[in-house]
Parts: C-alpha cells; sequence; structure tokens
C-alpha cells in the first residue's frame, strides 16, 4: 500500500512539473532578458521621438534680476523670451525622420526577440523530446540485449552455440549498456539546458502528438519539382517582404540618408522668430515700465566650413556601405529562405524514408528471432537484425524533430509567431 501511495505521489508530482509548449514560450516571454530589454529600446526609441518632435515647438525662458547698492539704488527687472523656430535648414525635419525610423527599427527588434525567443524554446523543447525517445529507444535496446543474452545464455550452456558466439552477446549487450548511459545523460542535459533557458529548475516538457507531422511530411514528399520551384518562389518573396532583419537593413539605408541631407543642410541658415517681454524698476522710473520686442533671428555658418564638409563626407560614405550592406542582407536573406525550404523537403523524405525503414527492420528482427529460436539463423545475423532494429528506431525518432526544428527555421525566416502563414503556402502553393 505504502509503494502505490508514493507511486501515486510522484505520477501528480510529474503532473504538477509538466509543461506544454505554449506555456514554456510564454515562461520565455515573461523571464527573458533580452526580450525585457528590446521592449525598454522601444520605449527608449518612442521617447526620443517624441523629443524631436517637440523640436518645433516654441521655447520660453523667464528670468529676473535685481541689484541694490547701499545708496539706496535699486534695480530690478524681469523678462519672458519666446523663441519659435522657423527654418533650422533640415535639422528639425531630418531629425524626426531619424527618430521615426530608429522607432521602427525598435519594434522590429523587439519583434524578432519574440520570434528568436519562441524558436529557441521550440527547439530546445524539441531537443527534450528527442533526447527522450531516443532514451527509452536505448533502454528498449537494453532490455533486448538482455532477454537475447538470456536466451543465449541456455543455448550455450545446452552447446546450441559456440562460445564466440556467446560472447557476441555479452558484448551487444554490454553496447547496449554504454548506449543507454549516453542517452540518458544526454536526455538530462537537454531537460536542464530547457529549464535554464527558462530560468526554471524542474520543468518538464509534455509529449506532443506527431502525427500531423508525419502527414505533412508525407504530403511533401510527394512535391514534384515543379512544385517545389513554384513553392520556393512565393516563399522567398514572402520572407523577402517580412523579415525583419532585412527591414531593418533598409531603416539604415534610411537613417543614413537622413544622416547625408542633414549635413548637406549644415550650411543653410537657421531663422528663429523671437518675442521678448521685460519690466523694470529702477531709481529713474516710478514704478515697473514694460517694453516689448519682436524680431528674426538668422544665422549663417561660415566657419568652419572644412569641418562641415568632411562630415558631409563621411556621411556620404556611411550611406554607400549601408546600401551594399542592404544588397548583401537581400543575397543572404534570399539564399536562407532557399536552403531552409528545401531543408525542409529533404527532412521530410528522410522521415517518410524513416518510417519504411523502421517497419521492414521491425519485420526482420521479429523475423530473425522466430528463426534464432529454432535454430534456423546464426548468431551474427540475428544480433545484426537487432542492431539494425535499434538503429533505425533511432533514425527515425531524430527524423521527426529533424523535420519539427527544420519547419520552425523556415517560419523563423518569415518573423512569424505561429505556423498559419508558412502551411498556407507550402501546402496550398502547390495546388
Amino acid at each position: 500500500m505504502k509503494k502505490i501511495f508514493l507511486l501515486i505521489m510522484v505520477l501528480i508530482t510529474g503532473l504538477l512539473s509538466a509543461i506544454n509548449l505554449e506555456q514554456a514560450q510564454e515562461m520565455g516571454l515573461k523571464k527573458n532578458f533580452d526580450y525585457q530589454n528590446s521592449d525598454n529600446d522601444l520605449k527608449s526609441a518612442t521617447a526620443s521621438k517624441y523629443q524631436a518632435y517637440s523640436a518645433i515647438l516654441p521655447s520660453v525662458t523667464a528670468s529676473g534680476n535685481y541689484n541694490g547698492d547701499d545708496f539706496d539704488f535699486e534695480n530690478t527687472n524681469y523678462s519672458l523670451d519666446l523663441r519659435q523656430p522657423i527654418f533650422q535648414g533640415g535639422t528639425i525635419l531630418y531629425g524626426m525622420k531619424i527618430a521615426n525610423t530608429q522607432e521602427d527599427t525598435a519594434e522590429n527588434n523587439l519583434t524578432s526577440a519574440k520570434v528568436n525567443l519562441l524558436a529557441d524554446v521550440e527547439s530546445k523543447y524539441f531537443s527534450v523530446l528527442e533526447a527522450a525517445a531516443l532514451l527509452d529507444v536505448s533502454e528498449t535496446s537494453l532490455e533486448r540485449a538482455t532477454i537475447q543474452l538470456q536466451t543465449a545464455d541456455i543455448k550455450h550452456k545446452l552447446g546450441a552455440i559456440s562460445s564466440s558466439d556467446f560472447m557476441q552477446f555479452q558484448l551487444e549487450k554490454s553496447q547496449s549498456d554504454v548506449s543507454y548511459f549516453s542517452a540518458d545523460k544526454q536526455y538530462k542535459t537537454s531537460l536542464k539546458d530547457f529549464n535554464n533557458y527558462l530560468n526554471s529548475e524542474d520543468q518538464i516538457p509534455e509529449e506532443i502528438s506527431v502525427n500531423s507531422s508525419i502527414d505533412e511530411a508525407e504530403e511533401l514528399s510527394k512535391y514534384s519539382i515543379p512544385e517545389i520551384e513554384a513553392i520556393n518562389e512565393k516563399l522567398s518573396d514572402t520572407v523577402m517582404g517580412q523579415n525583419l532583419t532585412l527591414k531593418n537593413s533598409e531603416n539604415s539605408v534610411e537613417t543614413a540618408k537622413s544622416y547625408l541631407r542633414l549635413a548637406q543642410t549644415s550650411f543653410l541658415p537657421t531663422v528663429d522668430l523671437t518675442a521678448s517681454q521685460s519690466w523694470i524698476d529702477n531709481a529713474t522710473t516710478d514704478d515697473f515700465e514694460d517694453s516689448q520686442s519682436i524680431g528674426l533671428s538668422i544665422s549663417v555658418p561660415i566657419f568652419p566650413l572644412v569641418d562641415q564638409g568632411l562630415n558631409y563626407s563621411s556621411k556620404k560614405y556611411d550611406y554607400l556601405t549601408s546600401q551594399n550592406n542592404l544588397e548583401d542582407s537581400k543575397n543572404s536573406t534570399q539564399l536562407q529562405s532557399e536552403t531552409a525550404w528545401l531543408e525542409l523537403i529533404t527532412s521530410a523524405k528522410n522521415l517518410v524514408s524513416a518510417q519504411i525503414s523502421l517497419s521492414y527492420a521491425t519485420s526482420i528482427y521479429n523475423q530473425s528471432t522466430t528463426e534464432f529460436k529454432l535454430g534456423e539463423l546464426s548468431s551474427t545475423d540475428y544480433l545484426n537484425s537487432s542492431i539494425s532494429l535499434s538503429n533505425t528506431e533511432s533514425q527515425y525518432y531524430s527524423s521527426i524533430y529533424d523535420y519539427l526544428r527544420d519547419k520552425s527555421n523556415l517560419n523563423k525566416l518569415l518573423c512569424e509567431v505561429d505556423y498559419s502563414n508558412l502551411n498556407s503556402i507550402i501546402f496550398k502553393g502547390a495546388k
């Protein structure tokens, strides 16, 4: 009874610490410092934009002064001075453009941080599930090797197999022990890495259904070359229009262009409207006397023109560099899109092939087991069928999670937080 109670408690504890993919991603968003910093950067960029826009507003300054001496000569004056920018040679205009672009870049960075975070959590989640599946395969292989060794021991004692054949079974059992230990270590490492990323301690990913992924892989594996190329073109166009890294490269060009225009307009004069209201009370007046003045303040840069010319030259080359970087980003993004799509097709074909191989290896092993018990199959052939089954099982589960990771990588290029758009393109675009 006590053992049953302890077993129930262990199961309850496991259920409490289990977490699904959506919960893991939400936890990552709450605790990830890079994502929080990106949010802070956006708020800072928004404040800077408002600051840039405030440059068009008038400024008002209040001042006062009092002087007195031993001869009771007192002088008191107050004033209000207003300055309204009229023309600043492009400083205000391009300052606002730069601030707008920087805010847009910060928004892209925040969205990109979210997309990357969700994809990273997903990848680590899949790694734990894959490690758990491979651990299960290793455990099954160890159990199988143990039973095989027991059977071989009986046959050896009866003289049905030689000592060298019996040693083969011992070797297989020993290698299965090592494989199980390695798989267990890999599982614990993946689980620790997953929890470290979530800043957690005991979260265990829940199992996911892979049936839909297998169905997707079977559908993708049937696509013809023209269908693959058509989807590749559509994917590439979509990625080029949505990829946030590429958009930020475009923003860098716009920012560099604004700084270049700002350097060009530094040679222009600035014009401000000024207005002043003052009140004065001293020995020559009976009470406060007020006065007003309105004027235009014009300033023209004369020296150092060399410094302004060099600044313009520097900004021009920065602008040219940003254009080159944009073209390089376009080429790189397009290549990444095509590569990710072809990798997804490859992993889909591998998954379908692994599924067929697993069915074949299972059938061969079952047949070999029967033949070995009847003495119709050699120990070597029997062990080979067992090893082949274990390897095929491992390849099958690895191919499942390879497919899921490749699909996640492709979706990350689209900068999407879910798969609806990607599924629409790759599963409807061929029809």
